[in-house]
Order: C-alpha cells, then structure tokens, then sequence
C-alpha cells in the first residue's frame, strides 16, 4: 500500500512540474521600434540549399542590421537596411547590395526580397509584398509579447524558413 501510495504520488508531482503556462502575450505590434532576433535561417532557391544563423536588430522603423554567419562564426556578413535599401556591411563602408554580385542562395533572396517587409514578416505581420507569401508556422510566448518561432516565406523559386530562438524587446511595454 505504501508503495502505491508513493508512486502516485511520485506521479502527481512529476506531471505538475510539467504543465506548461497557459499564459498567452499580446501579439507583438508592428510599429515596434526597437527588438533583436536570434535564431537560423534556411533559403532554398531550386535545388540548392544555404544555412545560416543570424542576429536581427531593429534599431527604428527604418534601420535593421543582420548579421549572418556560418558555422562556428564563419563567413560573416553585416547587412543593413536604411528604409528600402539595403547595404552589405564591408569593414568601415556600406555598399549597396549587388543583384548580379553572388548566385548562392542567400545573396539571390538578398536582392530580391523586399528590403522593408522582411522585419515586419519576421514579427508575423503581413505586409503588401506582391508575390511574397508569408506563414507563420508557430508561435512563442517571449515577454512581454507573443512573437513567432518558425516562419517561412515563399516567393517565386525561393523558399525561406526562420526559426527564431531568442526574442528581445527594448523597452519591455
């Protein structure tokens, strides 16, 4: 008997330590000034496929940096985004990214995604984007707000899947 009654018990601890919160945030505003992203980024033009990991920070509504790096930091690249263009970061200077510069997948997406929604899609906002469609596959509670965790966009041959792993807002409210 006192067996069973320390295994129910056993149990019913256990199970309570792994319910989950219930808690459910705001979704987080589009006109959210200042956030970074953290997480990893695929792009799949045709039948060739790139990875990477990226940091995103948004610093106003018209000015994000990206910072994309391979495994174990390699191949870094700096992008940013001044309104609707966007600059690859090489040492002290700013060139404007080139569409006929690299024929990976990531350079190809680079130019041409429309610059100005991508932060938005990446917070689970639609914007007019044309032919870009944009599916937030699941969703994660990151005080104060609820942000995506998997998003994909699709345009014309390209596919691009985001899993974000760490949110930061600034300021909290």
């Amino acid at each position: 008997m006192l067996t069973i009654f320390a295994a129910m018990l056993l149990y019913t601890g256990c199970s309570a330590l792994i319910k989950e919160s219930s808690d459910t945030f705001a979704p987080v505003p589009a006109d959210l000034t200042t956030w970074e992203a953290r997480g990893k980024v695929a792009v799949t033009i045709d039948d060739r496929t790139e990875t990477a990991r990226f940091v995103w920070k948004r610093e106003n509504l018209q000015t994000d940096i990206v910072t994309l790096s391979g495994p174990f930091a390699t191949n870094r690249t700096t992008l940013e985004r001044r309104g609707s263009t966007l600059f690859r970061q090489l040492g002290a200077s700013h060139q404007p990214i080139d569409r006929v510069a690299g024929t990976d997948p990531i350079s190809t997406a680079l130019w041409t995604l429309p610059p100005e929604a991508v932060g938005n899609w990446l917070l689970g906002h639609e914007t007019d984007s044309g032919d870009w469609q944009v599916d937030v596959m699941d969703w994660q509670n990151s005080e104060p707000w609820q942000a995506p965790k998997r998003v994909t966009i699709r345009g014309a041959d390209v596919e691009i899947r985001l899993i974000i792993s760490q949110w930061s807002f600034e300021p909290k409210t």
